[in-house]
C-alpha cells in the first residue's frame, strides 16, 4: 500500500506491482480483526480502487490480492470489488492498465 501511495505523488514511479496487498481498507474496516495493517493506513475519504485511478495511465500489477486477514482473495472477488474502477478503465480505453495475477512462491514474477 505505500508504494500504491508513493506512485500517486511521484511520476517516476512508471509501473506498480504489489504482492499480497489489501485489495479494500473497507474489507479491514469491517472485518473484526485483521493482519499486518497499521491503523494509520486506513483511510476513510478514499479506498485503494481511488488510489489505482490517481495514478492512471501506468500500469498496476496486484499479485495475489488479498483480505485484511492476509488471506489471498479469489481473483474474481477482487474483480468484483473493484469492479466500477476496472469498469471506468476501460471506458476510458485502458483496458489491461489494472492486472489481477494469482501467483505460487515458486511461480515467477510476471513481467509483461
Amino acid at each position: 500500500m505505500v508504494a500504491l501511495h508513493a506512485a500517486a505523488v511521484d511520476a517516476r514511479m512508471t509501473r506498480l506491482m504489489a504482492e499480497n496487498t489489501l485489495v479494500s481498507y473497507r474489507t479491514a474496516l469491517d472485518a473484526p480483526l485483521h493482519r499486518n495493517l497499521s491503523e494509520i493506513t486506513i483511510r476513510r475519504h478514499y479506498d485503494v480502487a481511488e488510489s489505482l485511478e490517481a495514478i492512471a495511465p501506468r500500469g498496476v500489477t496486484l499479485l495475489n490480492p488479498a483480505d485484511a486477514l492476509g488471506q489471498a482473495m479469489h481473483l474474481e472477488q477482487t474483480r468484483e470489488r473493484l469492479s466500477a474502477t476496472i469498469q471506468s478503465e476501460q471506458n476510458l480505453g485502458f483496458k489491461d492498465r489494472i492486472r489481477l495475477v494469482r501467483r505460487s512462491a515458486h511461480d515467477p514474477f510476471p513481467t509483461e
